[in-house]
């Protein structure tokens, strides 16, 4: 897998004090505390001397009735969070090199490093107006199909999208499409997208759940068993060929990259995968598809 993409890791810890049950009213802060166990950093050995820091997403504890939203929603939530072009602290995977440092000291230093770059990490989501309003109204709505609230947060309206609009959000995370047996094709995520600070957002809760869609669906069994048309697979192997002979420089991987999304948005499989993920999170998703 590409070194760039960041790397979630789904564990249950211990979160002190949140203990509540359904229909209970939470306050913001009460909500807002809850986003350093979500997203932080760690160190993660690699060698004697090189650990790589990571971009972390946890769960909640099981008695935590946010738990089971936020292990389910985990990839929407990192996106909400951190996802945006306009967070600027990197979430890409750093190596250190500890090899000058008395291997004594590599707890501490690991320790302080990973403290630091926390401190940093939940500052400027704390700053950021935008991602906490889009936490907030994305808990809210969950809490409310369950008989609970954040005080103080109104239910927002949902709003409408067309399928086509969406789809054209969905293949933004999409570099490559092939087709390496009979009738089969294949989806490749764009990870490097997603650290692109230059690229233009146009409505980062539709792109957390374009971004959460696309990752769980090249991540099942289920890619493999979509049906295409025949035309479609012959264009996506017509496509890959002209590709191949073009020289392998920057400017061939935006345009393959878009020529290719340009293909993906003639089939229909991407339509029915959005709407299947929609259908069965839409007591709570903030829009509605027409």
């Amino acid at each position: 897998m590409n070194p760039a993409v960041f790397i979630l890791v789904l564990c249950y810890s211990s979160l002190s004090g949140v203990i509540n049950s359904s229909g209970q009213i939470f306050t913001v802060e009460n909500v807002q505390n809850r986003v350093p166990q979500l997203v932080h950093y760690q160190s993660m050995k690699i060698s004697e001397t090189h650990f790589s820091i990571i971009t972390a997403m946890d769960s909640l504890e099981k008695g935590d009735p946010l738990a089971e939203f936020c292990k389910n929603n985990y990839i929407f939530l990192n996106y909400i969070l951190t996802g945006s072009p306009r967070f600027t602290v990197s979430r890409q995977p750093t190596v250190l090199d500890l090899s000058a440092i008395e291997p004594t000291n590599y707890n501490k230093y690991l320790k302080d490093t990973i403290t630091r770059l926390n401190n940093t990490l939940h500052s400027a989501i704390q700053k950021d107006t935008i991602a906490t309003t889009l936490f907030l109204d994305a808990i809210n709505a969950y809490l409310l199909t369950r008989n609970g609230v954040i005080e103080g947060v109104k239910p927002k309206q949902k709003f409408t999208v067309s399928m086509p609009d969406l789809t054209k959000i969905a293949v933004r995370f999409f570099k490559r499409i092939n087709n390496p047996i009979e009738k089969q094709v294949l989806w490749h995520l764009d990870f490097d997208t997603f650290y692109d600070a230059s690229r233009i957002s146009t409505s980062p809760y539709l792109e957390a759940f374009c971004y959460q869609t696309a990752f769980k669906w090249i991540s099942s069994s289920h890619i493999y068993s979509e049906s295409y048309e025949d035309s479609f697979v012959d264009e996506v192997n017509k496509l890959n060929e002209r590709i191949e002979h073009l020289p392998n420089t920057p400017v061939k991987a935006k345009a393959s990259r878009l020529m290719m999304q340009e293909l993906m948005l003639k089939s229909n499989v991407l339509d029915k995968v959005l709407r299947k993920e929609f259908e069965q999170n839409k007591s709570w998703l903030g829009f509605i598809i027409n």
